[in-house]
């Protein structure tokens, strides 16, 4: 897999014409205040940025071209982990490296102390382009956002609210992160239920179900289906699922499954025993 810290490239084209394609983007975004997470973000001329996080700038982002192609529109651009920060990180490291060649030149003496500091710097930069490397899908529901947005005739048909049926009560006190936006503590069976209707009715967000920092189920919405994941324990044991039946998928990446799917193998979770023999498990990080 190519090492790509500065994200995946990515092109999204509509038949729309770039003012309606411009307009579109500013109508459905949300505002830079919104509380609630979600894209948003500015359009100044040809250049369009969009980020996810309601408190700052930083966190998943879009960097990306709007111009005209054929009879339509097409964006391209970046989608990454934290693209200012690292871009800002890189600039300071490059004015840092230069310090020393400065002097080199005018034949001045650095103290000893610069160059460690000089090392730090780069080591910190390496380990930051090696963790967003490493979460560069986190940009994700950002190209899902503009793909819904610039072609609405091609939007996939809401998955219908299914009729699994969860347990009365969790078998040990469960806590539920929905989309980074509502936490929930002792958590019960409808309330992750509902969660899990929502993210398949917006077609975007994700939920967390866990008992430890260590041991979770998590899915997330992902183009025309759910993507479902567990933990159990260190990070060896973090798997994604595939149905069983489906080609076998590149490493990371798992199988696009339905809201009845999603909600059997939660309600199981929700019970502790064993999910679905429907679904099989292959490792995410290996």
């Amino acid at each position: 897999m190519a090492f790509q810290p500065f994200g995946d490239h990515f092109e999204v084209a509509s038949h729309m014409p770039v003012d309606a394609v411009k307009a579109a983007i500013r109508a459905n975004k949300k505002s830079w205040f919104d509380p609630k997470r979600g894209a948003r973000g500015w359009i100044v001329g040809p250049f369009l940025c969009l980020w996810i996080s309601a408190l700052d700038k930083n966190g998943p982002m879009v960097l990306a071209r709007i111009s005209v192609d054929g009879f339509g529109t097409r964006i391209s651009g970046r989608a990454g982990s934290d693209l200012n920060g690292l871009i800002g990180m890189t600039f300071m490291a490059c004015l840092m490296a230069a310090i020393p060649l400065i002097a080199h030149w005018r034949a001045d003496t650095l103290a000893p102390v610069f160059y460690l500091a000089l090392a730090l710097v780069f080591f910190s930069v390496g380990l930051s382009f090696w963790f967003a490397n490493k979460s560069r899908r986190d940009a994700e529901p950002l190209i899902r956002f503009l793909r819904r947005t610039v072609n609405p005739a091609a939007k996939v048909p809401k998955p219908p609210k299914s009729s699994v049926a969860f347990p009365a009560q969790t078998a040990v006190p469960m806590h539920l992160d929905f989309s980074g936006e509502e936490v929930f503590d002792n958590v019960s069976p409808n309330a992750v239920r509902d969660m899990l209707c929502r993210i398949a009715e917006d077609e975007d967000g994700f939920a967390i179900l866990s008992f430890d920092d260590g041991h979770y189920l998590q899915t997330a919405w992902a183009d025309d289906g759910f993507v479902l994941e567990k933990r159990e324990g260190s990070e060896d044991l973090h798997f994604i699922a595939v149905r069983a039946g489906d080609p076998q998928p590149a490493r990371g990446r798992g199988s696009s499954l339905s809201l009845a799917e999603i909600e059997t193998a939660f309600a199981a979770y929700c019970e502790q025993v064993p999910i679905t023999d429907a679904l099989g498990w292959q490792p995410l990080f290996r």
